[in-house]
Protein backbone atom coordinates (compact mmCIF):
# COMPACT_ATOMS: atom_id res chain seq x y z
CA UNK A 1 0.00 0.00 0.00
CA UNK A 2 0.95 3.45 -0.85
CA UNK A 3 -0.20 6.23 1.17
CA UNK A 4 0.40 10.10 0.44
CA UNK A 5 -0.82 12.69 2.90
CA UNK A 6 -2.01 16.67 1.55
CA UNK A 7 1.43 18.01 0.86
CA UNK A 8 3.58 15.33 1.09
CA UNK A 9 6.30 15.00 -1.87
CA UNK A 10 4.86 11.84 -4.59
CA UNK A 11 7.91 10.19 -6.76
CA UNK A 12 7.40 8.85 -10.24
CA UNK A 13 8.74 8.90 -13.38
CA UNK A 14 8.44 12.81 -13.49
CA UNK A 15 10.08 13.06 -10.19
CA UNK A 16 8.93 14.74 -6.97
CA UNK A 17 6.26 16.93 -7.21
CA UNK A 18 3.80 18.70 -4.74
CA UNK A 19 0.13 17.05 -4.41
CA UNK A 20 -2.46 19.72 -4.80
CA UNK A 21 -5.27 17.51 -3.59
CA UNK A 22 -6.47 17.41 0.01
CA UNK A 23 -7.83 13.91 -0.25
CA UNK A 24 -4.76 11.31 0.62
CA UNK A 25 -3.74 8.85 -1.96
CA UNK A 26 -4.55 5.13 -1.40
CA UNK A 27 -3.07 2.71 -3.81
CA UNK A 28 -3.96 -1.03 -3.20
CA UNK A 29 -2.56 -4.49 -5.57
CA UNK A 30 -4.86 -7.18 -6.45
CA UNK A 31 -7.75 -5.27 -4.91
CA UNK A 32 -9.97 -8.40 -5.92
CA UNK A 33 -8.49 -10.36 -3.37
CA UNK A 34 -9.79 -8.33 -0.51
CA UNK A 35 -13.16 -8.27 1.12
CA UNK A 36 -15.20 -4.70 1.62
CA UNK A 37 -14.29 -5.15 4.73
CA UNK A 38 -10.73 -5.24 4.60
CA UNK A 39 -10.94 -2.38 2.04
CA UNK A 40 -13.18 -0.30 4.20
CA UNK A 41 -10.97 -0.50 7.17
CA UNK A 42 -7.63 0.28 5.66
CA UNK A 43 -9.46 3.54 3.78
CA UNK A 44 -10.78 3.96 7.51
CA UNK A 45 -7.62 4.13 9.34
CA UNK A 46 -5.76 6.01 6.83
CA UNK A 47 -8.45 9.05 6.94
CA UNK A 48 -7.98 8.55 10.76
CA UNK A 49 -4.56 9.25 10.45
CA UNK A 50 -4.72 13.08 9.80
CA UNK A 51 -6.91 13.58 12.98
CA UNK A 52 -4.22 11.79 14.69
CA UNK A 53 -1.57 13.82 13.77
CA UNK A 54 -3.09 16.75 14.38
CA UNK A 55 -4.11 15.61 18.51
CA UNK A 56 -1.01 14.64 18.71
CA UNK A 57 0.54 18.08 17.53
CA UNK A 58 -2.03 19.65 19.70
CA UNK A 59 -1.56 17.92 22.91
CA UNK A 60 2.44 18.00 22.78
CA UNK A 61 1.70 21.72 23.51
CA UNK A 62 0.57 20.94 26.65
CA UNK A 63 2.52 18.22 27.47
CA UNK A 64 0.55 15.61 25.89
CA UNK A 65 -2.46 15.42 27.71
CA UNK A 66 -5.85 17.31 26.57
CA UNK A 67 -8.38 17.53 29.28
CA UNK A 68 -12.54 17.95 27.94
CA UNK A 69 -15.56 19.15 30.33
CA UNK A 70 -18.82 17.68 29.30
CA UNK A 71 -21.35 20.01 30.83
CA UNK A 72 -24.07 18.71 32.93
CA UNK A 73 -27.40 18.41 31.52
CA UNK A 74 -30.73 19.99 33.06
CA UNK A 75 -33.51 17.94 33.76
CA UNK A 76 -35.67 19.00 31.12
CA UNK A 77 -32.10 18.62 28.41
CA UNK A 78 -32.39 15.16 29.91
CA UNK A 79 -36.18 14.37 29.19
CA UNK A 80 -35.76 15.84 25.54
CA UNK A 81 -32.39 13.69 25.41
CA UNK A 82 -34.60 10.45 26.02
CA UNK A 83 -37.12 11.03 23.85
CA UNK A 84 -34.97 11.99 20.82
CA UNK A 85 -33.05 8.29 21.81
CA UNK A 86 -36.10 6.79 21.84
CA UNK A 87 -36.92 8.18 18.40
CA UNK A 88 -33.98 7.41 17.33
CA UNK A 89 -34.37 3.58 18.19
CA UNK A 90 -36.46 2.61 15.66
CA UNK A 91 -34.67 1.39 12.08
CA UNK A 92 -31.07 1.48 13.87
CA UNK A 93 -29.57 -1.15 12.81
CA UNK A 94 -30.08 -0.54 9.65
CA UNK A 95 -28.70 2.85 9.43
CA UNK A 96 -25.45 3.86 10.53
CA UNK A 97 -26.15 7.53 10.86
CA UNK A 98 -29.06 7.30 12.98
CA UNK A 99 -26.37 4.99 15.24
CA UNK A 100 -24.26 7.05 15.57
CA UNK A 101 -26.67 10.26 16.51
CA UNK A 102 -28.25 7.61 18.64
CA UNK A 103 -24.85 6.89 19.85
CA UNK A 104 -24.36 10.54 20.74
CA UNK A 105 -27.35 11.60 22.22
CA UNK A 106 -26.41 8.10 24.69
CA UNK A 107 -23.54 9.18 25.46
CA UNK A 108 -24.51 12.61 26.28
CA UNK A 109 -27.04 11.23 28.86
CA UNK A 110 -24.09 8.85 30.26
CA UNK A 111 -21.36 11.34 30.49
CA UNK A 112 -22.96 14.70 31.38
CA UNK A 113 -21.37 16.63 33.77
CA UNK A 114 -17.78 14.38 33.61
CA UNK A 115 -14.38 15.21 32.34
CA UNK A 116 -11.76 13.10 30.39
CA UNK A 117 -8.10 13.87 29.17
CA UNK A 118 -6.30 12.82 26.17
CA UNK A 119 -3.12 11.32 26.58
CA UNK A 120 -0.14 10.37 24.40
CA UNK A 121 1.97 6.90 25.76
CA UNK A 122 5.43 6.21 24.40
CA UNK A 123 5.39 1.96 23.49
CA UNK A 124 8.79 2.54 21.81
CA UNK A 125 8.50 1.44 17.94
CA UNK A 126 4.96 3.81 18.37
CA UNK A 127 2.73 6.00 20.06
CA UNK A 128 -0.38 5.12 21.70
CA UNK A 129 -3.15 7.81 21.58
CA UNK A 130 -6.14 7.46 24.15
CA UNK A 131 -9.31 8.97 25.67
CA UNK A 132 -11.22 7.43 28.33
CA UNK A 133 -14.66 8.35 28.01
CA UNK A 134 -14.47 9.54 31.58
CA UNK A 135 -11.76 10.27 34.07
CA UNK A 136 -12.21 10.39 37.92
CA UNK A 137 -9.78 10.72 41.03
CA UNK A 138 -9.58 7.08 41.13
CA UNK A 139 -11.54 5.60 37.94
CA UNK A 140 -11.62 5.51 34.59
CA UNK A 141 -14.92 5.15 32.53
CA UNK A 142 -15.94 3.68 29.45
CA UNK A 143 -19.39 3.94 27.60
CA UNK A 144 -21.18 1.95 24.69
CA UNK A 145 -24.33 1.34 22.89
CA UNK A 146 -24.88 -1.46 20.95
CA UNK A 147 -26.95 -4.21 18.93
CA UNK A 148 -25.01 -6.82 20.65
CA UNK A 149 -24.10 -5.46 24.11
CA UNK A 150 -22.87 -8.47 25.91
CA UNK A 151 -20.27 -9.06 22.94
CA UNK A 152 -19.26 -4.81 23.16
CA UNK A 153 -19.02 -5.51 26.89
CA UNK A 154 -16.14 -7.81 26.21
CA UNK A 155 -14.32 -5.54 24.11
CA UNK A 156 -14.97 -2.49 26.35
CA UNK A 157 -14.01 -4.22 29.48
CA UNK A 158 -10.38 -4.74 27.49
CA UNK A 159 -10.57 -1.22 26.24
CA UNK A 160 -11.07 0.07 29.92
CA UNK A 161 -8.37 -1.92 31.54
CA UNK A 162 -6.11 -0.60 29.31
CA UNK A 163 -7.27 3.00 29.94
CA UNK A 164 -6.81 2.50 34.04
CA UNK A 165 -3.53 1.00 33.56
CA UNK A 166 -2.41 3.76 31.49
CA UNK A 167 -4.00 6.33 33.88
CA UNK A 168 -2.73 4.79 36.61
CA UNK A 169 -6.45 4.49 38.16
CA UNK A 170 -7.29 1.78 40.64
CA UNK A 171 -10.04 0.59 38.63
CA UNK A 172 -12.41 0.78 35.17
CA UNK A 173 -16.47 1.32 34.83
CA UNK A 174 -18.02 -0.19 31.63
CA UNK A 175 -21.52 0.66 30.91
CA UNK A 176 -22.87 -0.58 27.77
CA UNK A 177 -26.70 -0.12 26.74
CA UNK A 178 -28.94 -1.85 23.76
CA UNK A 179 -30.01 0.25 21.08
CA UNK A 180 -33.53 -0.21 22.93
CA UNK A 181 -32.26 0.55 26.35
CA UNK A 182 -33.61 -2.74 27.55
CA UNK A 183 -30.26 -4.06 28.05
CA UNK A 184 -27.73 -2.38 30.38
CA UNK A 185 -24.59 -3.94 31.74
CA UNK A 186 -22.38 -2.73 34.13
CA UNK A 187 -18.89 -3.80 34.90
CA UNK A 188 -16.16 -2.84 37.25
CA UNK A 189 -12.82 -4.11 36.36
CA UNK A 190 -8.96 -3.67 37.79
CA UNK A 191 -6.56 -1.20 36.32
CA UNK A 192 -4.07 -4.56 36.54
CA UNK A 193 -2.50 -4.46 32.50
CA UNK A 194 0.89 -6.67 33.17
Amino acid sequence: MFVTLRGCQCGGSGGSRLRRHKKPFIGMSDVGQLTFCEIQSTISQIASQGDYAGAAFADDRSSGVRAISRRQMTAEERADAAKRLALLSDGVETDPLLRRAGGQIAESLELGGTQTERGHFDFGTFYVIGCPDAVSADAVKEFARSRYPRLAELGKRIQCNLYAALWKKTRGDVVVVSYDGRERIERVVNGDVR
